[in-house]
């Protein structure tokens, strides 16, 4: 026989008779009725509370993520209305990819025009690369963030198209798009460990 944790609770009762309560059995038995008695009694209705337990553990599966749980967005706490890992990422890829489009389109039209290529991923330590071949690469928890750190993120990429360094001139220029980027900046720094799923 199969160990089954149980149990038991003594009463008036005339007969015994199993419960299985929140994915726990329990045996409800007269005073007089021993162990023995139980655990025979219990190994011939082995396949009933095998049942049993499994359904009570589906009833009483949780949610990844509960209804009223608040998720980052656009730098605040909300109820987003999702409750699962795969939706709630889902949400930051297309959050994330439309407020990009939105900000390059504000800033050079033309690179969206001339079918330039942007990559949305979760990545684990940049915030957005620009590649030799002008692919701009976006981490999609971005979304998270207030719209002027976003936008932010949008320029310091938009600006290694024309200059692949960090050197002084590179800073110079994105600070003619935004000149609040130092404090854009410093808040992605002081506020990583809370932008991840």
């Amino acid at each position: 026989m199969k160990k089954i944790d149980y149990t038991i609770v003594k009463s008036n009762r005339r007969t015994l008779c199993l419960e299985v309560r929140d994915g726990a059995l329990i045996v409800r038995s007269p005073y007089l009725v021993g162990r023995r008695t139980i655990e025979k009694f219990i190994c011939e209705k082995q396949k009933w509370i095998a049942r049993k337990i499994e359904q009570s553990k589906r009833k009483i599966a949780k949610p990844k993520y509960i209804p009223g749980e608040k998720h980052l967005f656009l730098g605040k706490k909300q109820d987003l209305g999702i409750y699962r890992r795969e939706e709630l990422k889902k949400f930051y890829e297309d959050q994330t990819a439309k407020i990009v489009r939105g900000i390059i389109s504000k800033y050079n039209r033309s690179y969206l025009a001339d079918n330039g290529k942007i990559k949305i991923k979760f990545y684990r330590s940049k915030w957005g690369s620009c590649s030799a071949k002008n692919i701009l690469s976006f981490n999609a928890v971005l979304a998270m963030a207030p719209i002027e750190v976003i936008e932010y993120v949008v320029i310091h990429e938009l600006v290694h198209i024309k200059i692949k360094n960090h050197s002084k001139k590179f800073w110079s220029e994105v600070e003619k798009y935004d000149f609040k980027y130092k404090i854009n900046r410093k808040w992605l720094v002081d506020n990583k460990h809370i932008l991840s799923i």
